[in-house]
């Protein structure tokens, strides 16, 4: 159940480091995604073997703004496998709008990634640029993919969503520091933006 009482300032988010007073604050109050959330189809029983559901993959961090002023090239966002099986990333895509086209970028290199393990997709998949993001990282290779004032994201395996976040305009958005959704936090939230916190690193 979600506990209502507010989250006292001495509470650690033990994955981003954050305390609570550095969760992200929307503009005009709480945003919400537009993911498809639906906690019957998460884990192993997530439809047959070889066929992801929404809510199997999800994001679970965003670098909005690696740096001030345009042409960033290390902005990012963070997808994590939920399910407690193998998932293969072929035939993945993740894209963003950009005004009456999208972003893409098209998994097809046989890549795959364990229960609870993560891979990125960047602006630029060149180390040099994207600050050497660890792990499996796919590029865009265009600048600027995540807008400052917001924007969405999205996961799909086909023409399935299988993630959606849109998010807002945020308040207190320092460049360099992204915003990550606790892994010990119920996907249920994962809509949410009070449950997102502010990194350190």
């Amino acid at each position: 159940e979600e506990d209502p009482t507010p989250i006292e300032p001495t509470y650690t988010d033990d994955e981003a480091g954050t305390v609570a007073q550095d969760r992200p604050k929307p503009e005009g109050g709480t945003g919400a995604d537009g993911g498809i959330k639906d906690s019957s189809s998460g884990g192993a029983d997530a439809g047959p073997a070889g066929t992801l559901m929404p809510g199997d993959l999800l994001i679970v961090e965003l670098m909005v703004s690696s740096r001030s002023g345009a042409g960033d090239e290390a902005e990012w966002i963070e997808v994590r496998n939920m399910r407690n099986c193998t998932i293969s990333l072929t035939n993945i895509t993740v894209e963003s709008p950009r005004g009456a086209v999208n972003d893409t970028v098209s998994i097809n290199s046989g890549d795959k990634i364990l229960p609870g393990e993560t891979f990125v997709v960047a602006s630029s998949s060149d180390p040099t640029k994207n600050n050497n993001l660890p792990g499996k990282v796919f590029g865009w290779n265009t600048t600027d993919v995540l807008k400052n004032d917001g924007d969405i994201v999205r996961v799909l395996k086909g023409t399935t969503v299988i993630d959606s976040v849109t998010f807002p305009r945020f308040t207190n958005l320092t460049p360099g520091r992204s915003l990550a959704f606790p892994s010990d936090c119920d996907p249920v939230h994962h809509p949410t933006w009070d449950r997102w916190s502010l990194s350190f690193s």
